[in-house]
Protein backbone atom coordinates (compact mmCIF):
# COMPACT_ATOMS: atom_id res chain seq x y z
CA UNK A 1 0.00 0.00 0.00
CA UNK A 2 1.50 3.72 -1.08
CA UNK A 3 2.16 5.70 1.94
CA UNK A 4 3.48 8.81 0.54
CA UNK A 5 2.69 11.70 2.27
CA UNK A 6 1.21 13.89 -0.21
CA UNK A 7 -0.77 16.68 2.46
CA UNK A 8 1.95 17.54 4.03
CA UNK A 9 4.31 18.33 1.45
CA UNK A 10 6.77 22.02 1.44
CA UNK A 11 4.07 23.34 -1.00
CA UNK A 12 1.52 22.55 1.31
CA UNK A 13 3.01 24.12 4.37
CA UNK A 14 4.19 27.01 2.20
CA UNK A 15 0.40 27.80 1.90
CA UNK A 16 -0.68 26.96 5.44
CA UNK A 17 1.96 29.67 6.47
CA UNK A 18 -0.05 32.45 4.48
CA UNK A 19 -3.18 31.90 5.78
CA UNK A 20 -4.35 33.33 9.29
CA UNK A 21 -6.82 30.31 11.02
CA UNK A 22 -9.72 30.73 12.97
CA UNK A 23 -11.33 28.02 15.11
CA UNK A 24 -14.80 27.39 14.96
CA UNK A 25 -17.25 25.54 16.80
CA UNK A 26 -15.73 22.13 15.25
CA UNK A 27 -12.73 20.87 16.82
CA UNK A 28 -10.65 20.30 13.39
CA UNK A 29 -12.56 22.86 11.32
CA UNK A 30 -11.19 26.45 10.92
CA UNK A 31 -12.36 29.56 8.66
CA UNK A 32 -9.99 31.85 6.74
CA UNK A 33 -10.19 34.58 4.58
CA UNK A 34 -9.80 34.77 1.02
CA UNK A 35 -10.91 37.53 -2.00
CA UNK A 36 -14.29 36.09 -2.53
CA UNK A 37 -14.92 35.85 1.30
CA UNK A 38 -14.38 33.64 4.22
CA UNK A 39 -14.29 30.06 3.63
CA UNK A 40 -13.80 27.02 5.70
CA UNK A 41 -11.07 24.30 5.70
CA UNK A 42 -10.58 20.98 8.20
CA UNK A 43 -7.26 19.28 9.68
CA UNK A 44 -7.48 16.13 10.70
CA UNK A 45 -4.85 14.30 12.19
CA UNK A 46 -4.50 10.28 12.66
CA UNK A 47 -1.62 7.55 12.30
CA UNK A 48 -1.81 4.79 9.12
CA UNK A 49 -1.67 1.42 9.64
CA UNK A 50 2.71 1.60 10.35
CA UNK A 51 1.90 4.24 13.40
CA UNK A 52 3.35 7.18 11.33
CA UNK A 53 1.43 10.30 12.09
CA UNK A 54 -0.13 12.41 9.00
CA UNK A 55 -2.83 15.26 8.45
CA UNK A 56 -5.90 15.00 5.99
CA UNK A 57 -6.69 18.65 5.09
CA UNK A 58 -9.09 19.90 2.65
CA UNK A 59 -10.03 23.63 1.92
CA UNK A 60 -12.38 25.63 -0.13
CA UNK A 61 -15.96 25.08 1.70
CA UNK A 62 -18.62 27.68 1.74
CA UNK A 63 -19.75 26.30 5.16
CA UNK A 64 -18.51 25.12 8.51
CA UNK A 65 -20.86 22.28 8.02
CA UNK A 66 -19.49 21.39 4.57
CA UNK A 67 -16.27 21.03 5.90
CA UNK A 68 -16.84 19.36 9.27
CA UNK A 69 -19.16 16.64 6.99
CA UNK A 70 -15.94 16.32 4.92
CA UNK A 71 -13.64 15.64 8.41
CA UNK A 72 -16.00 12.86 9.58
CA UNK A 73 -16.06 11.38 6.20
CA UNK A 74 -12.15 11.45 7.11
CA UNK A 75 -12.38 10.05 10.25
CA UNK A 76 -14.80 6.34 8.72
CA UNK A 77 -12.23 5.98 6.77
CA UNK A 78 -9.68 5.80 9.82
CA UNK A 79 -12.19 3.98 12.23
CA UNK A 80 -12.33 1.19 8.88
CA UNK A 81 -8.72 0.61 8.26
CA UNK A 82 -8.38 2.81 5.41
CA UNK A 83 -6.20 5.54 6.11
CA UNK A 84 -4.35 4.62 3.08
CA UNK A 85 -7.01 5.92 0.97
CA UNK A 86 -6.69 9.32 2.76
CA UNK A 87 -3.03 9.09 2.26
CA UNK A 88 -3.49 8.44 -1.71
CA UNK A 89 -6.14 10.91 -2.31
CA UNK A 90 -3.90 13.13 -3.90
CA UNK A 91 -1.70 11.13 -5.84
CA UNK A 92 -1.45 11.61 -9.40
CA UNK A 93 -1.45 9.33 -12.50
CA UNK A 94 2.00 9.60 -12.92
CA UNK A 95 2.94 8.49 -9.29
CA UNK A 96 0.70 5.45 -8.91
CA UNK A 97 1.59 4.12 -12.52
CA UNK A 98 5.78 4.42 -11.55
CA UNK A 99 4.64 3.04 -8.28
CA UNK A 100 2.29 -0.02 -10.44
CA UNK A 101 5.14 -0.84 -12.61
CA UNK A 102 7.69 -1.51 -10.15
CA UNK A 103 5.37 -3.60 -8.39
CA UNK A 104 4.27 -5.83 -11.62
CA UNK A 105 6.70 -5.63 -14.57
CA UNK A 106 8.92 -7.77 -13.71
CA UNK A 107 6.26 -10.92 -13.54
CA UNK A 108 4.96 -9.74 -17.31
CA UNK A 109 6.60 -11.62 -20.24
CA UNK A 110 8.75 -9.67 -22.21
CA UNK A 111 6.30 -8.92 -25.53
CA UNK A 112 3.32 -7.71 -22.82
CA UNK A 113 6.44 -5.61 -20.91
CA UNK A 114 7.61 -3.89 -23.78
CA UNK A 115 3.83 -2.79 -24.99
CA UNK A 116 2.77 -1.60 -21.49
CA UNK A 117 5.86 0.65 -21.24
CA UNK A 118 5.28 2.25 -24.64
CA UNK A 119 2.28 3.03 -24.13
CA UNK A 120 2.77 4.46 -20.50
CA UNK A 121 6.02 6.38 -21.88
CA UNK A 122 4.24 7.51 -25.60
CA UNK A 123 0.89 8.10 -24.43
CA UNK A 124 -0.29 7.76 -20.70
CA UNK A 125 2.34 9.83 -18.96
CA UNK A 126 2.54 12.43 -21.58
CA UNK A 127 -1.29 12.71 -21.65
CA UNK A 128 -2.62 12.12 -18.42
CA UNK A 129 0.86 11.92 -16.09
CA UNK A 130 -0.55 15.29 -14.11
CA UNK A 131 -3.61 14.23 -13.68
CA UNK A 132 -5.48 13.27 -10.14
CA UNK A 133 -6.20 9.21 -10.09
CA UNK A 134 -9.31 9.83 -8.12
CA UNK A 135 -10.36 12.55 -10.40
CA UNK A 136 -10.24 11.83 -13.81
CA UNK A 137 -14.05 11.92 -15.02
CA UNK A 138 -14.71 9.83 -18.45
CA UNK A 139 -15.43 13.31 -20.30
CA UNK A 140 -12.13 14.37 -19.51
CA UNK A 141 -10.58 11.20 -20.28
CA UNK A 142 -12.31 11.30 -23.49
CA UNK A 143 -10.98 14.90 -24.36
CA UNK A 144 -7.43 14.54 -22.75
CA UNK A 145 -6.75 10.68 -24.07
CA UNK A 146 -8.99 9.06 -26.12
CA UNK A 147 -8.98 12.04 -28.94
CA UNK A 148 -5.90 13.03 -29.50
CA UNK A 149 -4.74 10.12 -30.05
CA UNK A 150 -7.25 9.89 -32.93
CA UNK A 151 -5.85 12.27 -34.63
CA UNK A 152 -2.50 10.19 -35.56
CA UNK A 153 -3.62 6.59 -34.47
CA UNK A 154 -5.44 3.67 -35.88
CA UNK A 155 -8.66 3.16 -34.01
CA UNK A 156 -7.35 -0.04 -32.92
CA UNK A 157 -3.86 1.12 -31.55
CA UNK A 158 -5.94 3.85 -28.58
CA UNK A 159 -7.95 1.21 -28.34
CA UNK A 160 -4.88 -1.02 -26.62
CA UNK A 161 -3.33 2.09 -25.15
CA UNK A 162 -6.76 2.18 -23.71
CA UNK A 163 -6.54 -1.34 -22.06
CA UNK A 164 -3.15 -0.35 -20.89
CA UNK A 165 -4.76 1.86 -18.58
CA UNK A 166 -7.68 0.37 -17.85
CA UNK A 167 -5.41 -2.12 -16.43
CA UNK A 168 -3.46 0.53 -14.25
CA UNK A 169 -7.09 2.10 -13.02
CA UNK A 170 -8.56 -1.04 -12.13
CA UNK A 171 -5.57 -2.23 -9.97
CA UNK A 172 -5.82 1.06 -8.33
CA UNK A 173 -9.18 0.07 -7.35
CA UNK A 174 -8.20 -3.65 -5.88
CA UNK A 175 -5.04 -2.24 -4.36
CA UNK A 176 -7.75 0.76 -2.55
CA UNK A 177 -5.98 3.39 -3.40
CA UNK A 178 -9.13 5.22 -5.12
CA UNK A 179 -12.48 4.06 -4.21
CA UNK A 180 -13.90 3.11 -7.69
CA UNK A 181 -12.35 3.14 -11.27
CA UNK A 182 -14.80 6.10 -12.66
CA UNK A 183 -13.46 5.54 -16.33
CA UNK A 184 -15.33 1.95 -16.25
CA UNK A 185 -17.79 1.43 -18.44
CA UNK A 186 -16.20 3.09 -21.50
CA UNK A 187 -17.05 1.10 -25.01
CA UNK A 188 -15.30 1.33 -28.31
CA UNK A 189 -16.97 0.64 -31.69
CA UNK A 190 -15.35 -2.60 -33.28
CA UNK A 191 -13.15 -1.94 -36.16
CA UNK A 192 -14.33 -3.17 -39.51
CA UNK A 193 -10.60 -4.37 -39.90
CA UNK A 194 -10.98 -6.51 -36.69
CA UNK A 195 -14.46 -8.87 -38.30
CA UNK A 196 -13.83 -12.42 -39.51
CA UNK A 197 -14.08 -13.13 -43.65
CA UNK A 198 -17.53 -12.83 -44.96
CA UNK A 199 -18.79 -16.51 -46.73
CA UNK A 200 -18.13 -15.10 -50.04
CA UNK A 201 -14.50 -12.97 -49.43
CA UNK A 202 -13.22 -16.45 -47.61
CA UNK A 203 -14.33 -18.75 -50.97
CA UNK A 204 -12.14 -15.73 -53.08
CA UNK A 205 -9.51 -16.12 -50.85
CA UNK A 206 -8.87 -19.67 -50.79
CA UNK A 207 -9.45 -19.88 -54.06
CA UNK A 208 -6.46 -17.33 -55.04
CA UNK A 209 -4.46 -19.07 -51.94
CA UNK A 210 -4.55 -21.82 -53.82
CA UNK A 211 -2.41 -20.55 -56.68
CA UNK A 212 -0.03 -19.02 -54.18
CA UNK A 213 4.08 -20.30 -53.89
CA UNK A 214 3.31 -23.33 -51.84
CA UNK A 215 5.30 -21.09 -48.39
CA UNK A 216 2.74 -18.36 -49.08
CA UNK A 217 0.26 -20.95 -49.21
CA UNK A 218 0.82 -23.08 -46.45
CA UNK A 219 1.17 -20.23 -44.18
CA UNK A 220 -1.94 -18.33 -44.40
CA UNK A 221 -3.88 -22.45 -44.74
CA UNK A 222 -2.13 -22.60 -41.25
CA UNK A 223 -3.18 -19.82 -39.57
CA UNK A 224 -6.80 -20.35 -41.04
CA UNK A 225 -7.15 -23.79 -40.12
CA UNK A 226 -5.68 -23.82 -36.56
CA UNK A 227 -6.35 -19.86 -35.54
CA UNK A 228 -2.51 -19.02 -34.66
CA UNK A 229 -1.77 -15.80 -34.23
CA UNK A 230 0.81 -14.24 -36.78
CA UNK A 231 4.27 -14.13 -34.37
CA UNK A 232 3.00 -17.71 -33.38
CA UNK A 233 2.98 -19.25 -37.46
CA UNK A 234 6.65 -17.58 -37.71
CA UNK A 235 7.80 -19.43 -34.69
CA UNK A 236 7.03 -22.29 -35.80
CA UNK A 237 9.45 -24.82 -35.82
CA UNK A 238 9.82 -28.70 -37.31
CA UNK A 239 10.07 -30.35 -33.97
CA UNK A 240 6.85 -28.51 -33.49
CA UNK A 241 5.36 -30.93 -35.65
CA UNK A 242 4.11 -34.60 -34.42
CA UNK A 243 3.51 -36.49 -37.90
CA UNK A 244 2.09 -39.30 -36.38
CA UNK A 245 -0.29 -37.91 -33.87
CA UNK A 246 -1.04 -34.72 -36.17
CA UNK A 247 -0.52 -32.07 -33.99
CA UNK A 248 0.82 -28.87 -33.98
CA UNK A 249 2.59 -27.45 -30.54
CA UNK A 250 2.94 -23.92 -29.98
CA UNK A 251 5.60 -23.04 -27.97
CA UNK A 252 6.81 -19.70 -28.64
CA UNK A 253 6.51 -16.56 -30.87
CA UNK A 254 8.89 -14.55 -33.22
CA UNK A 255 8.53 -10.75 -33.36
CA UNK A 256 10.27 -8.19 -35.23
CA UNK A 257 12.50 -8.51 -31.74
CA UNK A 258 13.32 -11.84 -32.66
CA UNK A 259 12.35 -15.01 -30.58
CA UNK A 260 10.43 -14.92 -27.32
CA UNK A 261 7.49 -16.58 -25.38
CA UNK A 262 3.73 -16.66 -26.29
CA UNK A 263 1.42 -13.61 -25.65
CA UNK A 264 0.17 -15.45 -21.94
CA UNK A 265 1.04 -18.80 -20.55
CA UNK A 266 -2.31 -20.52 -21.71
CA UNK A 267 -0.89 -19.84 -25.16
CA UNK A 268 0.98 -22.35 -24.79
CA UNK A 269 -0.68 -25.28 -26.62
CA UNK A 270 -0.88 -28.48 -28.63
CA UNK A 271 -3.81 -28.94 -31.49
CA UNK A 272 -4.82 -30.75 -33.78
CA UNK A 273 -4.95 -30.49 -37.58
CA UNK A 274 -6.17 -32.44 -40.37
CA UNK A 275 -4.71 -34.96 -42.97
CA UNK A 276 -4.87 -33.02 -45.79
CA UNK A 277 -2.42 -30.18 -44.42
CA UNK A 278 -0.46 -32.82 -42.60
CA UNK A 279 0.57 -34.23 -45.65
CA UNK A 280 1.07 -30.59 -47.29
CA UNK A 281 3.70 -30.39 -44.24
CA UNK A 282 5.22 -33.40 -44.89
CA UNK A 283 6.03 -32.46 -48.69
CA UNK A 284 6.96 -29.23 -47.51
CA UNK A 285 9.61 -30.50 -45.14
CA UNK A 286 10.89 -32.90 -47.71
CA UNK A 287 11.46 -30.37 -50.12
CA UNK A 288 13.39 -28.23 -47.27
CA UNK A 289 15.49 -31.00 -46.26
CA UNK A 290 16.19 -31.30 -50.08
CA UNK A 291 17.12 -27.59 -50.41
CA UNK A 292 19.44 -27.73 -47.33
CA UNK A 293 21.52 -30.88 -48.82
CA UNK A 294 21.66 -28.56 -52.26
CA UNK A 295 22.75 -25.38 -50.21
CA UNK A 296 24.98 -27.15 -48.21
CA UNK A 297 23.11 -25.33 -44.81
CA UNK A 298 21.79 -28.57 -43.98
CA UNK A 299 18.32 -29.38 -42.21
CA UNK A 300 17.69 -29.11 -38.26
CA UNK A 301 14.32 -29.89 -36.41
CA UNK A 302 15.10 -26.38 -35.38
CA UNK A 303 14.24 -24.11 -38.30
CA UNK A 304 11.76 -22.38 -38.62
CA UNK A 305 8.93 -23.65 -41.16
CA UNK A 306 8.58 -20.04 -42.43
CA UNK A 307 11.39 -17.73 -43.44
CA UNK A 308 9.97 -14.70 -43.52
CA UNK A 309 9.07 -11.94 -41.21
CA UNK A 310 6.03 -9.95 -39.97
CA UNK A 311 6.29 -7.42 -43.15
CA UNK A 312 6.85 -9.74 -46.12
CA UNK A 313 3.85 -12.11 -44.35
CA UNK A 314 1.96 -8.14 -44.47
CA UNK A 315 3.09 -8.36 -48.31
CA UNK A 316 2.08 -11.30 -49.13
CA UNK A 317 -1.24 -11.06 -47.50
CA UNK A 318 -2.13 -7.90 -49.31
CA UNK A 319 -0.77 -9.64 -52.84
CA UNK A 320 -3.55 -12.11 -52.41
CA UNK A 321 -5.95 -10.44 -50.92
CA UNK A 322 -5.22 -8.19 -54.50
CA UNK A 323 -5.36 -10.95 -56.72
CA UNK A 324 -8.46 -12.44 -55.39
CA UNK A 325 -10.69 -9.26 -55.69
CA UNK A 326 -11.71 -9.12 -52.70
CA UNK A 327 -11.84 -4.82 -51.30
CA UNK A 328 -7.94 -3.44 -50.14
CA UNK A 329 -8.57 -2.66 -46.26
CA UNK A 330 -11.61 -4.94 -45.38
CA UNK A 331 -9.29 -7.72 -43.60
CA UNK A 332 -6.15 -7.95 -41.75
CA UNK A 333 -3.72 -11.46 -41.36
CA UNK A 334 -5.95 -11.68 -37.79
CA UNK A 335 -8.89 -11.46 -39.59
CA UNK A 336 -8.23 -15.36 -40.10
CA UNK A 337 -7.82 -15.87 -36.49
CA UNK A 338 -11.23 -14.69 -36.00
CA UNK A 339 -12.74 -16.66 -38.84
CA UNK A 340 -11.50 -19.48 -37.56
CA UNK A 341 -13.15 -19.15 -34.15
CA UNK A 342 -16.17 -17.70 -35.95
CA UNK A 343 -17.12 -20.81 -38.47
CA UNK A 344 -16.37 -22.84 -35.05
CA UNK A 345 -18.51 -21.11 -33.09
CA UNK A 346 -21.14 -21.06 -35.40
CA UNK A 347 -21.22 -24.60 -36.31
CA UNK A 348 -21.80 -25.50 -32.43
CA UNK A 349 -18.45 -26.57 -31.19
CA UNK A 350 -17.99 -26.10 -27.49
CA UNK A 351 -16.64 -22.70 -26.41
CA UNK A 352 -14.27 -24.54 -24.22
CA UNK A 353 -12.91 -26.65 -27.44
CA UNK A 354 -12.26 -22.82 -29.29
CA UNK A 355 -11.07 -21.75 -26.71
CA UNK A 356 -8.17 -24.53 -26.42
CA UNK A 357 -7.46 -24.29 -29.56
CA UNK A 358 -7.03 -20.48 -29.44
CA UNK A 359 -5.15 -20.36 -26.43
CA UNK A 360 -7.36 -18.12 -24.41
CA UNK A 361 -7.14 -18.81 -20.24
CA UNK A 362 -10.98 -18.66 -20.22
CA UNK A 363 -13.98 -19.72 -22.06
CA UNK A 364 -15.71 -16.67 -21.28
CA UNK A 365 -13.15 -14.73 -23.33
CA UNK A 366 -13.75 -16.53 -26.50
CA UNK A 367 -17.90 -15.82 -25.40
CA UNK A 368 -17.66 -12.23 -25.28
CA UNK A 369 -15.36 -11.63 -28.36
CA UNK A 370 -17.60 -14.42 -30.43
CA UNK A 371 -20.59 -14.34 -28.84
CA UNK A 372 -22.12 -13.09 -32.65
CA UNK A 373 -21.45 -16.20 -34.23
CA UNK A 374 -23.65 -18.28 -31.94
CA UNK A 375 -26.70 -15.34 -32.31
CA UNK A 376 -28.16 -17.50 -35.05
CA UNK A 377 -28.20 -20.67 -33.64
CA UNK A 378 -30.94 -20.44 -31.35
CA UNK A 379 -33.59 -21.45 -34.77
CA UNK A 380 -31.36 -24.29 -35.27
CA UNK A 381 -31.32 -25.53 -31.68
CA UNK A 382 -34.70 -25.54 -31.25
CA UNK A 383 -35.09 -28.06 -34.58
CA UNK A 384 -32.48 -30.22 -33.31
CA UNK A 385 -34.55 -30.58 -29.88
CA UNK A 386 -38.01 -31.16 -31.86
CA UNK A 387 -35.62 -33.95 -33.29
CA UNK A 388 -34.51 -35.72 -30.39
CA UNK A 389 -38.01 -35.91 -28.81
CA UNK A 390 -39.74 -36.19 -31.86
CA UNK A 391 -42.70 -34.48 -30.62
Amino acid sequence: MVSQQFSTSAAHARRKNKLKLTKTNYINVFSYETQKGVRWMFRYPFHDSFGKRHEKQERGFTTPEAAHKAELTAEMKVSEDEADQLLDSGMTIRQWTTQFLKMNEAEWRPNYRRNFATAVKNYILPLLGDRKLGKLTKMEYNYLFIQPQLEHLKPSSVQANHRMFMVIMNAAEENEIIPRNRLKGIRFKKSERRKPFSEEDLALFNKQLRLEETPTRLFFQLLETTGMRLSEGLGLEWRDINFTKRTLSIQRTRTPDGFGPTKTPSSVRTISIDEAMILSLHRFMTAAKAEGLKSGTGFSQRNVLFEFNHVSAYYHFQKVIKSAGIEPGRYVIHSLRHTHATILMGAGVSPVDVAARLGHSDPAITLRIYAHAIKGNDQKNAELFAKIVNL
